[in-house]
């Protein structure tokens, strides 16, 4: 009797202890989610700044190519003119501060000696300066929570700044320009990372959260630096405000435990049981878990781990290497399974408590009969219940009721299986769910939202690609470059409406005079590279005429006006001795020559 007892019992605690850990891991599964989908939302909102960023420098980086770059005549010459005007050698836009916010594209403050043009590259950094006012500040609201973007000259002498502030907000406590700038170099972590010494790999980065000098709050700069050639030229960064990650954070679902965002150095960026309003309010990861290992991986080795009796889940972003960090205490969790999990333990209760009382009342008046019912307990593992055993007539409702308690229990149990499968399957939906959303976050990086086009980047990613399997299988690729002939006149005489909605209408058009296996890539501003997999030069200049002819065929229409569009297209065909520049170099030497005899037509490069 005592061993069919224990039996019992040990099969109701080990009901009970599975049923406990199974309905734990679904909690945990669940936090560990909501984490991981914050995670991703805070990355597709921070691609904003990798992206003002990546353009800015793709530009910088190449602009002596493009020059002369004519740019915003009002710009220049307000300029021309502040360096006329000067008395001491500096210059800055202050008078632009007169003009509509979206007319004033940005602030210079500089040495007049930046006119000097650079004598291996034939342009100047101020002529860097105006190109990239020219093509940030009619597009900086590309998120509410990027402040500045900015591009500081490595010879310390200028400072280029969108959108527009005033010289004596940007200067601060500086007595002059001169001070100013210097100090931005030995002072600022943006400038100091970007230097060759401690930067030789030129790569973007993020620094350490700081205070903005013109009471706009905390912030992080996102940075990179520009080289012409060997040359250090200077660094372009975005300034990042914090606020919005706080505002995250106080929409997680889970309102139990911590939860924060910290950086790669060891700073807390938000917390969403405190706001943080000043530098000295930033606290150090490393304070609230001193377990924490100096390796870059350190957080995330500790993820699902109990560090003083909260239960840590955590993920981290690639770019920048942020972590989401949430400190679940043990205790809601126990509270959580107590509440889905407590009819399961109150009948393991009752059935505890019952049986020890019937052991007690059979043991002391009918052993015979109570070892009779306890051989009949230890039959009853099955869904069906044996017959009932032969005992005094005194006990047969008893025994009755005891069959019915069990297959009770019996349905109570299946009843718990298919819930907890049922949140499996739920676990399981979500989790495909959140891998739909990343395919999408993954297209959304390669398309530009413009036109719809692929963009620069995955240009250059499917360039690499073909190229290798053109040099392994001996296939042949061909591009065209093209450019909208006479845009600018688009812009100006229609405003940018139309030239966005002519941008789109020649994208459509060239998806429909190319092949499907053809791709079309935005290369920026109203030049479009089309890459041709497996086509011959012949190949490419038939699909290149009628694209171009497709666009010049008919004009397009837009708000009651209509607009005459041609394209100049420059083609060209890999060769042995290409590499990937190279064929993009050839092709553009190709449009240069399209657009040189007169614009309208197709060219191939013959070498």
């Amino acid at each position: 009797m005592l061993l069919g007892s224990f039996i019992f019992l040990s099969i109701v605690g080990l009901t009970v202890w599975v049923g406990w850990k199974q309905e734990e891991a679904v909690e945990i599964a669940i936090a560990q989610q909501r984490v991981d989908e914050t995670a991703i939302r805070l990355q597709a909102m921070i691609k904003a700044a990798n992206d003002t960023v990546s353009q800015a420098v793709s530009w910088a980086n190449t602009f002596p190519q493009h020059a002369p770059y004519p740019g915003s005549a009002g710009l220049r010459r307000s300029v021309e003119q502040a360096i006329r005007q000067s008395e001491q050698g500096t210059f800055t836009l202050d008078q632009r501060g007169n003009l509509p916010a979206q007319e004033r594209l940005g602030q210079l403050i500089g040495l007049n000696s930046v006119q000097q043009v650079d004598a291996s590259h034939g342009v100047s950094h101020l002529d860097l300066a105006i190109s990239l006012l020219d093509r940030m500040g009619s597009s900086q609201a590309t998120s509410p929570f990027l402040r500045w973007t900015y591009f500081f000259s490595a010879s310390e002498d200028l400072l280029a700044l969108t959108p527009w502030a005033s010289s004596a907000e940007m200067l601060g406590e500086s007595p002059d320009i001169p001070t100013f700038l210097h100090s931005s170099w030995q002072n600022y972590d943006l400038t100091r990372m970007a230097l060759p010494a401690n930067n030789p790999q030129r790569q973007a980065f993020w620094t350490p959260a700081y205070l903005d000098q013109v009471g706009a709050g905390l912030m992080v700069s996102h940075a990179q630096p520009v080289y012409w050639g060997d040359d250090f030229v200077g660094v372009v960064a975005v300034d990042v405000l914090l606020n919005f990650l706080h505002e995250e954070l106080r929409n997680f679902p889970d309102q139990d435990g911590t939860l924060l965002v910290a950086n790669a150095y060891d700073q807390v960026l938000a917390r969403r049981d405190q706001t943080i309003q000043s530098h000295s309010e930033i606290t150090s990861l490393s304070t609230l878990l001193p377990m924490l290992s100096d390796t870059p991986d350190g957080v995330k080795q500790l993820g699902g781990s109990v560090q003083h009796d909260n239960l840590m889940l955590v993920d981290q972003l690639n770019n920048p290497h942020w972590t989401v960090l949430f400190l679940l205490p043990r205790n809601a969790i126990t509270e959580r399974v107590v509440a889905s999990f407590m009819p399961q333990l109150l009948l393991a209760l009752i059935l505890v408590i019952g049986g020890a009382l019937a052991n007690i009342v059979l043991w002391r008046r009918f052993v015979a009969p109570t070892i009779s019912v306890a051989e009949y307990v230890a039959k009853t593992a099955d869904n069906t219940p044996p017959d009932p055993p032969e005992v005094p007539p005194l006990w047969r409702p008893w025994v009755a009721g005891m069959v019915q308690a069990f297959v009770e229990r019996r349905r109570l149990f299946n009843d718990l299986a298919q819930a907890n499968a049922e949140l499996e399957l739920k676990v399981a939906q979500r989790t495909q769910e959140l891998m739909v959303a990343n395919k999408q976050l993954t297209a959304q990086a390669s398309t530009d939202p413009l036109t719809g086009a692929y963009n620069r980047r995955y240009l250059f990613e499917l360039l690499s690609a073909e190229y290798a399997r053109a040099r392994r299988s001996a296939a042949a690729i061909s591009v065209l470059l093209i450019d909208l002939d006479h845009f600018k006149r688009v812009n100006d005489n229609y405003g940018h409406d139309a030239g966005d909605a002519v941008l789109r209408e020649f994208v459509e058009r060239a998806r429909n005079s190319v092949r499907s296996s053809d791709r079309i890539c935005r290369y920026g501003g109203e030049e479009f590279v089309v890459l041709l997999p497996d086509c011959e030069a012949e190949g490419a200049m038939v699909l290149a005429e009628r694209l171009r002819l497709s666009v010049a065929a008919t004009p397009i229409q837009h708000a009651g006006h209509t607009i005459l569009v041609t394209v100049s297209i420059g083609v060209a065909m890999l060769s042995s001795t290409d590499t990937e520049q190279s064929l993009l170099k050839r092709a553009d030497q190709a449009l240069y020559r399209a657009k040189n005899d007169g614009r309208n037509r197709s060219v191939l490069d013959m070498d």
